[in-house]
């Protein structure tokens, strides 16, 4: 039986437009969609941006000032998030504005909460807050902990600032 260089060609192309076009397809409506989705309906949560990978999912997303409870949210979206992208490593980004006068803050004092970090010392965290508020670096700052991340809300004015910084596999007791 002698091969036809046209037919192997052509089935070649219409597998692999089956395969891209079914990722395309599955990306799409089963795991994009669904998540804007639910974002959208969330009163604290403004969706930015996704990528979405075979192994790797990675949302940008904006916290709303007015939220109770930052740590509350990001588990709420990491929980939907891991829920839909069905176990894929995934990323949650917040998003920064750079003319934020407190992103520049955070750049600038935050060496005192990376170190209280590393040196597992979490409760020195509301004495750098409060003493930012003492030097009037920020009108409100709030932090919580869990077993993975410290959850940072600043405030001065009207200008926000969410940080959520993972505590790393050593911080975490784990290494």
């Amino acid at each position: 039986m002698k091969l036809k260089p046209l037919m192997i060609v052509l089935s070649f192309v219409i597998s692999t437009g089956f395969l891209f076009g079914g990722w395309l397809i599955y990306k799409n409506v089963l795991i994009e969609e669904p998540l804007k989705n639910w974002i959208n309906q969330q009163k604290e949560v403004r969706f930015i941006d996704m990528e979405i990978k075979p192994n790797h999912a990675s949302v940008t997303i904006a916290i709303d000032p007015s939220t109770k409870s930052v740590r509350e949210l990001y588990k709420m979206v990491e929980n939907k998030l891991k829920d839909i992208t069905r176990s894929r490593e995934i990323d949650i980004i917040l998003k920064e504005d750079e003319s934020n006068p407190l992103t520049t803050l955070w750049y600038s004092q935050s060496f005192l909460m990376k170190e209280a970090l590393s040196q597992r010392t979490y409760s020195q965290i509301p004495f750098l807050i409060e003493n930012w508020k003492e030097n009037q670096y920020i009108d409100k700052g709030e932090a919580e902990l869990d077993e993975e991340n410290v959850y940072l809300f600043l405030q001065k004015g009207k200008h926000t600032l969410v940080k959520v910084i993972p505590l790393d596999e050593e911080v975490k007791g784990n290494g």
